[in-house]
């Protein structure tokens, strides 16, 4: 009844804007979230995973800024989906942050600072000893 009507109205030149194509439900609008909005590495470096979460016709990229974390796959997909991504080792005395960004959402990762190297120090360096004190027991 109401194509109808609304046929006749437009057949009438009532200035309307009429189209005769079937009409088109709205489609819904996106909703994202990430499994976790966090991931930490050790200094070592190594790969990590997220899932995107939304309805099955939205899209969505990821992408890194920092040249430490890269994307390994899932760069875009539609609906739920896995981003893979991997951090290198991280060689310097201080720890470093980057922020993946996944279906617009941010991904913050950190990474531990190398470890310093065990330093070992023998005091004295260096000493001597007589012909005679290497036949003693000098509570060595």
């Amino acid at each position: 009844m109401r194509r109808i009507a609304l046929a006749a109205l437009c057949a009438a030149g009532l200035g309307l804007a009429c189209d005769s194509s079937t009409p088109t439900t709205p489609t819904p609008a996106c909703t994202y979230t990430l499994s976790t909005s966090s991931f930490s590495f050790q200094a070592s470096g190594g790969s990590g995973s997220v899932t995107v979460t939304t309805q099955a016709a939205c899209s969505w990229t990821a992408s890194s800024p920092s040249s430490w974390l890269s994307i390994v796959s899932g760069a875009s997909g539609s609906g739920t989906g896995a981003v893979t991504f991997s951090a290198a080792p991280n060689t310097a005395s201080a720890g470093r942050s980057g922020t993946l960004t996944v279906a617009g959402l941010p991904l913050s990762v950190t990474q531990d600072a190398v470890s310093a190297a065990c330093e070992y120090v023998v005091s004295p360096d260096r000493t001597s000893f007589t012909k005679d004190a290497a036949q003693k027991d000098e509570g060595w």
